[in-house]
């Protein structure tokens, strides 16, 4: 999910359920960041934050716990994506098994967040620079 500090809204850039690309609701269009309190504890936390889907339902847009329910997730693990000490967007993986999670995990989840922060990256880059040419 990106954020737009312009706009200050979050957007689904991709999403991946059950090893098929699809549309993840409600961010499929912008979404204003502060209607979603699991924000604002995502940029006080400096590495991957679990969330019990249970105990702190409070903290996710109603759409976006009824898509996690459906698909009978218990706990969702999310982190900041961060370019130049600004937040990008966030990355969200979804278990249905439990919703504890490892430091091993966790130090995974944070590597793929790197990598997804990297593509976003250079797919930017291209685009600069692909407009650059067209001038």
């Amino acid at each position: 999910v990106l954020y737009s500090p312009q706009d200050r809204t979050l957007q689904t850039l991709v999403g991946l359920r059950d090893g098929e690309i699809t549309a993840v609701l409600p961010y499929t269009s912008k979404v204003p960041a502060e209607l979603w309190r699991g924000w604002e504890v995502l940029l006080r936390s400096p590495k991957p934050r679990p969330f019990s889907l249970d105990a702190e339902a409070y903290l996710f847009l109603p759409d976006c716990l009824e898509s996690h329910r459906k698909r009978n997730n218990q706990g969702v693990v999310c982190t900041l994506l961060w370019q130049d000490e600004q937040p990008l967007g966030f990355i969200e993986f979804g278990y249905r098994s439990r919703e504890t999670f490892s430091e091993n995990e966790l130090e995974l989840v944070q590597s793929l967040a790197q990598q997804a922060t990297l593509a976003i990256q250079l797919t930017r880059l291209a685009e600069e620079a692909q407009q650059a040419a067209l001038l």
